[in-house]
């Protein structure tokens, strides 16, 4: 048991301190999809009035990037959205590249080989 906490203490430290520039990226909870789903990453623009660049990127647990999308500018109150079909991808992190970082709201979400939704979780807040 000690040594699942130690690895799970030690994956969470590695990808709460990854190589991106710019503010402290926005990380999530992990989530694992079937081996024939997907996992995705979408980010909401809160603000009613000014858009937010994101870098959104999908990540597996030795914190290498299974999926990336850079760039993205979310005009207010419209979303940006990432999938990864690889099954190895665990967690999104958003950086905020322009805006607010209290202005993005993301959420992970795994789907099954249908598409149908099996599990999605929000992100945490700055």
């Amino acid at each position: 048991m000690l040594g699942r906490t130690l690895a799970a203490a030690a994956l969470s430290l590695t990808l709460a301190t990854p190589a991106l520039a710019g503010s402290k990226p926005i990380v999530t909870p992990g989530l694992i999809p079937p081996s024939d789903g997907a996992l995705g990453c979408e980010v909401v623009n809160a603000s009613t009035t000014k858009p937010l660049e994101v870098n959104i990127r999908i990540v597996k647990p030795d914190g290498t990037t299974a999926s990336f999308l850079g760039g993205v500018l979310v005009a207010p109150y419209t979303r940006a959205i990432r999938e990864s079909t690889n099954d190895e991808a665990r967690h999104c992190m958003v950086e905020v590249v322009s805006g607010k970082a209290k202005d993005a709201r993301v959420t992970i979400w795994v789907k099954n080989a249908s598409g149908k939704l099996i599990a999605a979780v929000a992100g945490p807040s700055k």
